[in-house]
């Protein structure tokens, strides 16, 4: 029972708090550069750039949070 102390102690640690927030700290630097990329692009294209970063932004951030129900959704009917 002493390894699943450990476990436990380990996920109750600073370290993996520490490794959870540098993983979230990537996704938001990713959307971010996703975001920024769209307005140079839309620049160089002539396009109104900070539409499209605003149009990435916000749709980016609601595709991810249906994409997330999406696949819960479709890995609980799976289970069944």
């Amino acid at each position: 029972m002493e390894v699943f102390q450990d476990i436990l102690n380990f996920f109750q640690s600073g370290t993996f708090r520490f490794i959870i927030l540098l993983f979230l700290y990537c996704i938001v630097v990713v959307w971010l550069s996703f975001v920024y990329w769209t307005y140079r692009d839309a620049n160089q294209r002539g396009a109104n750039g900070i539409l499209w970063a605003l149009v990435v932004l916000i749709l980016n951030f609601f595709a991810a949070i249906i994409g997330m129900l999406i696949s819960f959704l479709i890995a609980d009917f799976i289970r069944k």
